[in-house]
């Protein structure tokens, strides 16, 4: 049971830090997508969803799914976008192996993702980002 709260603190601690610390670079993130209605975005290592959320409240008619290889960070990113009721969807998954169909995405992003692979894992998760764009797709 402790171990439990000790992990909520933790995603509790990171969120309070990253609406700090990273919200100009947030904002860059969703200027750079440039986003169209209609698009559908993936946040790879979506985190506690404050990135997703943004860019959920950027475009109207875009769909937003983010991943994140923790289960306690896609919780409270769930959380997040159901209390402000937008529209995302968030899976468990990791940057090097995506869960999802070749092709699928008009835009991806990634903050603070890179930094926590080794070696061959930042190449593999570049291909696996550029396998799941779409043609003429945008990864920022």
């Amino acid at each position: 049971m402790n171990r439990i709260l000790d992990l909520s603190a933790a995603v509790g601690l990171y969120d309070w830090w990253a609406k700090g610390s990273l919200s100009e670079v947030y904002d860059t993130l969703v200027e750079l997508a440039d986003l169209d209605e209609g698009e559908e975005i993936l946040d790879v290592g979506c985190g506690t969803g404050i990135l997703s959320f943004r860019l959920a409240q950027a475009s109207n008619g875009i769909k937003v799914c983010g991943l994140d290889a923790s289960s306690h960070m896609i919780a409270a990113a769930e959380k997040r976008v159901q209390r402000h009721r937008h529209q995302a969807e968030y899976r468990v998954g990791t940057a090097t192996r995506l869960p999802y169909s070749d092709g699928r995405f008009d835009v991806v992003v990634s903050c603070l993702v890179f930094h926590l692979l080794y070696g061959p894992e930042k190449e593999l998760a570049l291909r696996e980002i550029f396998r799941i764009l779409k043609p003429g797709g945008r990864y920022v």
